[in-house]
């Protein structure tokens, strides 16, 4: 395995044949204090934030310095509150990932096996789901802005764990559901995620649930 660990982890896979899917359209973006939160964030932290969990399919495409190509994946991505972040490649080869506070973790029949410390983004992302952007802000600079039924909120560490390896993240959705996440390193590798089939669960996912084993029936329409 080659690279980082998506949202850590996802750069270890490897690469497939089919094109990559442009980014999303920038628009404008401003900054903001967790103390002054733009009314249209906090109607998206309202829609997220009673959530526990929530599971989408992805395609992803990595970028790394000197490459002429990039890196594609396609796979499936769970995020549970307690238990982490799994990452389930299905194409090119079926591998799994397993990111959560206790660190990065492949999975197999034989079990999980420690491959790293948690680079830090499980937790960023676990306020940004709570909404504790007091914590969040606290350690990034924060830039968020809207266009129609769409919000993008960029995250650009300064200090804590993250900052070491990661320059910013982009985190893109439409309502309540996250739709777009780009990390760049500053290593000058970028990763770029698209979510789509994605399903938010009321309450979190249990052990056979969240590896995938079995169906969850409280899904949020």
């Amino acid at each position: 395995m080659k690279g980082w660990y998506l949202l850590a982890g996802l750069l270890w896979f490897t690469p497939l044949a089919w094109a990559e899917l442009p980014p999303p359209v920038d628009f404008e973006v401003k900054p903001i204090t967790a103390g002054e939160l733009p009314k249209e964030l906090r109607e998206v932290v309202g829609l997220m934030s009673p959530e526990n969990a929530f599971r989408a399919n992805f395609l992803m495409s990595t970028y790394s310095k000197g490459s002429t190509r990039p890196v594609n994946q396609k796979g499936r991505f769970t995020f549970d509150n307690a238990q982490g972040m799994l990452v389930q490649t299905i194409e090119p080869e079926k591998e799994a990932l397993l990111i959560s506070q206790e660190g990065v973790f492949s999975l197999d029949t034989q079990g999980k096996h420690h491959l790293a410390e948690d680079p830090g983004i499980f937790p960023k992302l676990r306020e940004f789901f709570e909404g504790r952007f007091e914590q969040l802000a606290s350690e990034a600079k924060l830039r968020f802005g809207t266009q129609d039924y769409q919000w993008e909120l960029i995250i650009e560490p300064e200090s804590g764990t993250l900052a070491g390896r990661v320059t910013q993240m982009r985190l893109r959705g439409e309502r309540g559901a996250l739709l777009w996440v780009r990390i760049a390193e500053k290593d000058l590798t970028v990763t770029s995620i698209r979510l789509y089939s994605f399903q938010r669960f009321k309450h979190p996912l249990g052990e056979t649930e969240f590896f995938y084993l079995a169906p969850v029936q409280d899904f949020i329409p």
